[in-house]
């Protein structure tokens, strides 16, 4: 089954064509023979899991019997040595959940989605079952033995409020939404409705599971919870509009001096740009133009990259036609890889990935805040196409086109995300949301302001978005807020491509900052949520 978007790139890249040309020689390419050349499936990288289904069975068993123990507040050595055998099942269960998802992102194999929903249960049972026998033992003997030398208030902080049965049911209820969403069918007729239905569901359901948390919506739950933000959904009310102000009227004209310049290019030149945003960077010899940039950035960054693209590196590069549409960035034990769909493998998706996975591989932050880790991706691409700029022979029409083509992109993505935004906050807090309403909202947004068909089409908005809000609720605002800070750095950049480096590594390495808007501050990248960078980025 063809999987549909999920935690992909932000770069919303509307390619022209699929016709290739290469730009440099061979010998140019330190990584000329690698086995992706060949556009064949590759794996840099297997992970394995060695637990069943079965010895879970048999643990589960133990688990039972430890709770009893717990419950009689007897048997404590027993009831310890069961916790720390749970503990260490968890972890692998969690890495076994992922390698499943992994394989169905290469692969769009139905088993591995089976396997992977079949994993994600029981790590849900464990927690459910670790939130139990905790609350249990604070309150009898065990208290002093578990958690030794620690105060009720500390003990408390580590374990959480006592959740109920039905915290953990609503997990697993959502979780079966978001897969029911995957086996959609997008060619069916009905599939818009379905969609819609399976939305409504989820927010209910989503909503429900929030209010246990003494969150008002779902939505503010994942902001806090899931993505830890230190801002609120209250603190983006202006953003939305602030993008309509400056970023809408700004992606009008851009597109403007875009087409402008497209009908001044030979088709040859038309064939460059193509590729440049949308053809095949394994397959062709310009992935020599990423090797010198890496070079050039030095660092971190290089580092980082030579680790990823060695012949044991952790890349997963998939030509399957029922692969993830979509390439992203993730851990499983502690081992960070890169994923590239089919389809997903142009210059600035593979430059975006890798701008995650240094941080990832070398730890160089400690502010793990989403709009933090997007900016570390989103403003190496504007920096890869600064510099690709400036080292080719192109005529100034081309690379003037491949600069507003690529700016127009990711300012596209800080519209697109702002108004995916926008919707989820009026669904998730409406009283009254019915099955219809959501194409419905975006329907009415659209008539609110004519200018946001001229920005991007109606059609393709209701698409993008009856996606993205399944697939990553709450997720876009830090696309939105990532996008903006990378336009401003590229905006430095753009002056001094030094100056805008230096800005860019100062996201990676920072002293007493806690905060993402803090890091900001230190790198000298005007706060996202002030009117100010969106004048500037606009101007």
């Amino acid at each position: 089954m063809k999987k549909k978007l999920f935690s992909f790139i932000a770069s919303m890249v509307i390619v022209l064509s699929l016709s290739s040309c290469s730009i440099v020689n061979s010998n140019q390419s330190v990584i000329s023979k690698k086995p992706w050349l060949e556009g064949k499936t590759v794996k840099g990288h297997n992970f394995t899991y060695d637990i069943t289904l079965t010895d879970y069975d048999e643990l589960k068993g133990e688990m039972d019997k430890a709770k009893e123990y717990a419950l009689e507040d007897s048997h404590y050595d027993y009831f310890y040595d069961v916790y720390i055998k749970v503990q260490d099942f968890y972890y692998k269960v969690d890495d076994a959940n992922l390698i499943e998802d992994l394989e169905y992102s290469i692969y769009g194999k139905d088993e591995n989605l089976t396997k992977s929903e079949n994993f994600y249960n029981i790590s849900t049972e464990i927690l459910e079952w670790f939130n139990d026998v905790e609350h249990i033992a604070f309150n009898n003997s065990y208290k002093e033995k578990l958690w030794e030398n620690k105060t009720d208030e500390e003990i408390l902080d580590i374990i959480g409020k006592d959740l109920p049965d039905e915290y953990f049911e609503l997990s697993r209820n959502l979780k079966s939404l978001e897969n029911s969403f995957l086996e959609l069918d997008e060619s069916d007729e009905n599939f818009y409705f379905d969609v819609d239905d399976i939305f409504v569901q989820y927010v209910s359901l989503g909503n429900e599971f929030a209010k246990l948390s003494e969150y008002d919506n779902y939505l503010e739950y994942l902001y806090k919870e899931e993505y830890e933000r230190d801002y609120s959904v209250k603190d983006t009310e202006d953003f939305y509009e602030y993008t309509e102000k400056y970023i809408v009227p700004y992606l009008i004209s851009l597109k403007e001096k875009r087409d402008n310049l497209k009908n001044v290019l030979t088709k040859e030149e038309k064939s460059i740009v193509s590729n440049f945003f949308g053809g095949d960077s394994f397959k062709e010899e310009r992935f020599s133009y990423i090797e010198q940039y890496k070079d050039y950035m030095g660092g971190i960054l290089k580092e980082a990259f030579d680790n990823l693209f060695k012949d044991d590196g952790c890349y997963f590069i998939s030509y399957e036609d029922d692969s993830l549409d979509g390439a992203y960035q993730n851990s499983i034990n502690n081992t960070p890889y890169v994923f590239y769909g089919n389809g997903y493998h142009d210059s600035l998706t593979i430059v975006h990935e890798f701008g995650h996975y240094t941080d990832d591989l070398l730890g160089t932050s400690k502010v793990n805040a989403y709009d933090l880790l997007e900016t570390h991706s989103q403003a190496n691409e504007l920096l890869f196409l600064d510099y690709y700029r400036s080292i080719n022979n192109y005529r100034k029409e081309v690379n003037d086109y491949i600069y507003y083509y690529g700016i127009y992109d990711k300012l596209l993505t800080v519209f697109i995300s702002s108004f995916v935004n926008e919707v989820e906050k009026r669904c998730y807090e409406s009283t009254d949301l019915k099955k219809g309403d959501l194409i419905k909202e975006i329907e009415k947004m659209y008539s609110e302001n004519d200018n946001l068909s001229k920005a991007y089409p109606l059609r393709h908005m209701i698409s993008y978005v009856v996606y993205v809000t399944m697939y990553s609720p709450g997720y876009y605002i830090s696309y939105a807020t990532s996008s903006l800070g990378s336009c401003y750095i590229e905006k430095i950049a753009n002056d001094n491509f030094d100056a805008g480096k230096e800005m860019y590594y100062k996201l990676f390495k920072y002293e007493n900052c806690d905060t993402y808007r803090e890091v900001y501050e230190y790198a000298g990248v005007k706060d996202p949520f002030e009117e100010e960078l969106f004048q500037v980025v606009a101007s």
